[in-house]
């Protein structure tokens, strides 16, 4: 048995290190957030953490210096 909250961590940081700068959306695409207060009821606070840092950078280019970009990532 895998043990995910283990495991899960150390594979988001690897396909991030892969991807990093690329601004690949496809791959960015795939680590959304969760879009209502239901579902974060079920994802750990960590988790959410690591993937708004893993698709910022993958997505490097889209980081603006601005109040809206700070608050994007907010569902």
């Amino acid at each position: 048995m895998v043990n995910i909250y283990v495991t899960s961590s150390g594979a988001l940081f690897a396909l991030t290190l892969i991807h990093l700068k690329s601004n690949n959306y496809t791959i960015a695409n795939r680590l959304q957030l969760p879009d209502s207060f239901f579902t974060m009821e079920f994802v750990r606070p960590i988790s959410l953490l690591q993937k708004v840092l893993c698709r910022n950078l993958i997505m490097w280019d889209q980081i603006q210096p601005s109040e809206e970009w700070v608050y994007s990532n907010i569902p």
